[in-house]
């Protein structure tokens, strides 16, 4: 069966050779017909599952430590909002940790969070996020976390002090690993958002439409325009 990209394209053939009387009308007709009922279905699933205009999405959150920030958004034209540390996590050169939130969540049915990291963070410090992006699916009740690296070669220099978030030397009740990082309660660690995912069937078969691109990935096309 054709996709919709293939019949419009047919379609659009077919009046162009229809000055030439080699164009039968109702075999064009019927792919007018066809376009069409792709063509609702692909508005009917964008309907479903939002087009981008739709109104807020409501999410349940629940505290888990009366240290704990509720989400916040840092502007008004800002697609994600902020996350916050729900207490203090020093985190060692070549370690990897898990910074709480204290909150868990509800997404509701049909969508998904994505959690990744403050540019920021990523821009001052040598934190990064170990899974890329972090997944909150609509059936998870745990406490959401950041996880962070600290890239930082590991050094046998150890004093009484650590790195915040902000670029600031401070003084640290014990000694710790010269450019050990801590993140401290109430820091802003991370950012997030909630968009709709439909649910994916999967239809095996032996052949699949061919493309100009092809099996090309992984830099085929090139750096520069």
């Amino acid at each position: 069966m054709s996709n919709w990209r293939t019949l419009l394209g047919d379609i659009l053939d077919d009046l162009i050779e229809r000055e030439n009387g080699n164009v039968d009308l109702n075999e064009t007709a019927y792919k007018a017909f066809e376009l069409r009922e792709k063509l609702n279905e692909k508005i009917a699933k964008m309907t479903e599952f939002g087009s981008g205009n739709a109104g807020p999405v409501n999410v349940k959150v629940k505290r888990l430590s009366p240290d704990a920030t509720l989400p916040t958004y840092a502007t008004d034209g800002s697609a994600a909002f902020d996350l916050y540390a729900a207490q203090d996590v020093v985190i060692e050169p070549g370690s990897t940790e898990k910074v709480p939130l204290g909150l868990s969540v509800e997404i509701p049915a049909g969508y998904v969070m994505f959690i990744v990291p403050r540019s920021g963070v990523s821009l001052r410090t040598n934190l990064r996020q170990p899974n890329s992006i972090g997944v909150i699916d609509s059936d998870f009740r745990g406490e959401l976390a950041m996880l962070f690296d600290n890239t930082t070669e590991y050094t046998d220099t150890s004093d009484y002090t650590v790195d915040t978030l902000d670029e600031e030397l401070i003084g640290y009740h014990e000694p710790t690993p010269e450019d050990s990082y801590i993140v401290r309660k109430g820091d802003r660690v991370c950012q997030a958002w909630v968009q709709p995912v439909p649910p994916v069937t999967f239809t095996e078969v032996d052949e699949l439409d061919a493309t100009e691109r092809g099996a090309g990935g992984f830099g085929s096309s090139g750096v520069s325009g």
